[in-house]
């Protein structure tokens, strides 16, 4: 599965920056902020240096939304992972014992 860092509150200034940082050490980036049309030119010029980054446009001043972003960047994030090649399974760490 590939890393993804969602920046809440993402804009031009630290939000991007951290974007920028994340999406060159090869995370995917999810960018959380209320307009649409600024995530969207966010997103642009991400694509431009080569970082692969998304929108997810969204009100965190009301407390219901976060979950639902949380929950639609994962399920962005599990429908990427079924559109690429099928990797080498690792065998599963076993943490607890099985009855």
């Amino acid at each position: 599965m590939s890393k993804v860092i969602a920046v809440f509150g993402a804009g031009s200034g630290l939000g991007v920056s951290l974007a920028r940082r994340f999406g060159r050490e090869g995370f995917r980036v999810a960018l959380v902020a209320r307009r649409k049309d600024r995530l969207d030119a966010l997103v642009e010029q991400l694509a431009g240096e080569g970082i692969e980054a998304a929108a997810f446009p969204g009100d965190l001043s009301l407390p219901a939304v976060a979950p639902v972003l949380v929950d639609a960047i994962r399920t962005a994030d599990a429908v990427h992972e079924q559109s690429r090649p099928p990797r080498r399974r690792r065998p599963e760490l076993r943490l607890l014992p099985q009855r």
